[in-house]
């Protein structure tokens, strides 16, 4: 069994990975450390675990970090974190800023400290499978749009989220497969507000991909579709449908989720040492972090 020290105790750390690393056989959720110690206590409590009052506590007495926290939070606490060389499952964005981004990733790399994004959506059943097509078709286009009610409703529906709008808090999932499906985005503009986001990207491949994204509309649940096309044929994913009951209904329930349970083992694979590809490691989340801000700079 893993141990897994969870940082923050909002949302994402109460819906998501505190449920997703306890109760399983792969991970034990050993401790807690947010903000807000009442919190992190009722966290803790919820899921049979400790509370600790300074993360350098936590650490102590983990095999791994997992983080739940804003992205300037995650930044500045990742850094401070990464004297204790314990692996760390970080959140997109992984700063606040581009700059940001680098400094967690230099301190790092500084600390031989292994990382992961936590980018769930590429292992959602079926998103390996729409990559390879969309490569083998030799996409020249593709069309990729999010859409939710998320921040009109919801445990996800304030905060920083809110104010930073889709393309900051979701931008990263659909910018990832994005890129992994026609290759490195060369450039990227974009007409960019909190409630709606829309970009055009040129890619090294010389295909042209066009990204859509809000969280702030009505929607019959959540729209998450990806659609390749070639000269002769085209490939698409319904992402949503792909990521199972973790979105679907007033509840969630990550630990049923498939795209989740990949996630929390290939971490558990990366915090026993075995070697995950740099497209999933903190390096990764400073490449989506550039990209973030290049089509917000437009």
């Amino acid at each position: 069994m893993i141990k897994i020290g969870l940082i923050g105790a909002g949302a994402w750390a109460q819906h998501t990975y505190a449920p997703l690393f306890a109760d399983n056989e792969v991970t034990e959720l050993a401790g807690v450390w947010a903000r807000t110690p009442a919190g992190a206590a009722l966290l803790a409590a919820r899921h049979r675990a400790r509370a600790f009052d300074t993360v350098s506590e936590l650490a102590r007495c983990v095999d791994a970090l997992a983080f739940a926290v804003p992205p300037a939070a995650q930044a500045t606490i990742a850094i401070e974190a990464a004297g204790w060389r314990r692996p760390m499952l970080l959140e997109k964005p992984l700063a606040a800023t581009v700059d940001g981004a680098r400094g967690v990733v230099a301190a790092l790399a500084a600390n031989d400290v292994r990382s992961m994004m936590g980018l769930a959506y590429r292992f959602a059943p079926g998103v390996e499978r729409f990559i390879d097509e969309a490569r083998r078709i030799e996409a020249i286009g593709l069309e990729a749009r999010f859409l939710s009610g998320g921040f009109l409703s919801g445990p996800f529906a304030s905060g920083w989220r809110r104010d930073v709008g889709a393309l900051v808090d979701v931008g990263p999932h659909v910018l990832d497969l994005v890129d992994l499906a026609l290759g490195e985005i060369r450039t990227i503009h974009g007409v960019c507000r909190p409630d709606w986001a829309s970009l055009a990207c040129e890619h090294v491949s010389e295909a042209v991909s066009t990204v859509t994204l809000s969280c702030s509309v009505h929607t019959d649940g959540l729209r998450v579709e990806l659609e390749a096309h070639g000269s002769a044929k085209a490939a698409r994913i319904d992402v949503a449908d792909a990521l199972g009951p973790f979105f679907s209904g007033p509840r969630f329930a990550p630990a049923r989720s498939a795209a989740l349970r990949r996630l929390r083992d290939e971490f558990a694979a990366l915090v026993s040492g075995q070697h995950l590809p740099d497209r999933m490691s903190a390096a990764r989340g400073l490449y989506l972090q550039g990209l973030i801000a290049d089509a917000m700079s437009v």
